[in-house]
């Protein structure tokens, strides 16, 4: 979560939006989810609502952060950190200029999708009930 909070920081900046005034019209940092609202807004990146489902993305990276206890099960939090890791292997790939097929994470990484395709079907590390 690191490093999609970094990535989402330095492509706000590389916008010309600025972390502090600009951006949240404060002076506090801006916190994860304000930085996925910033991308989704202002970035128009495609960041389907099954990547916040709950937040429970800010809810593990804090309980992570500060050492507390896992919102979820340990595997959900597997679940969701490689759900997000795939999120950010795209949106690199994209940056390279990538414009053909990744591996999915569905059926156990045996399809591919488009290297833009950040839909759940194919980016849910949630096993399936036929596996």
């Amino acid at each position: 979560m690191v490093a999609v909070e970094l990535l989402l920081r330095l492509s706000l900046e590389e916008a010309g939006e600025t972390m502090r005034g600009k951006l949240l019209n404060d002076k506090d940092p801006p916190g994860i989810g304000d930085l996925i609202s910033a991308a989704r807004g202002r970035l128009r990146w495609d960041i389907p609502k099954h990547y916040t489902k709950l937040e429970r993305y800010r809810h593990t990276r804090n309980a992570v952060a500060h050492g507390r206890d896992l919102p979820c099960t340990p595997r959900e939090a597997l679940d969701l950190l490689q759900k997000w890791g795939l999120f950010l292997y795209r949106r690199l790939f994209i940056r390279l200029g990538y414009t053909h097929e990744l591996w999915s994470a569905s059926k156990g990484f045996s399809t591919t999708s488009d290297v833009a395709d950040f839909s759940e079907e194919v980016n849910d590390f949630t096993p399936s009930d036929d596996s």
